[in-house]
């Protein structure tokens, strides 16, 4: 997890994907399954931390994805949380 920040109300959790070019399948591809999972491990931990958890608060995972020299892409609510 690369960054958290506040929405509102809402914590966001941000995963920054960065690739040079797209010959393997580019940033957007970058984020699997068990990635996901372990996102979402440190996200409860830092709420943990907060004195929350994922039930006391709203809280979404975002992913900005550079590639190239392309501008950045920033998906809001990329995986469900």
């Amino acid at each position: 997890m690369d960054l958290v920040m506040r929405d509102g109300v809402c914590w966001v959790f941000i995963e920054v994907k960065y690739r040079a070019n797209v010959s393997h399948g580019g940033a957007s591809h970058a984020l699997s399954a068990a990635q996901q999972a372990r996102l979402w491990q440190s996200a409860r931990r830092f709420l943990a931390e907060q004195g929350l958890n994922e039930w006391d608060c709203q809280c979404r995972f975002d992913v900005v994805i550079y590639e190239g020299d392309q501008a950045p892409l920033w998906i809001k609510g990329a995986f469900a949380s």
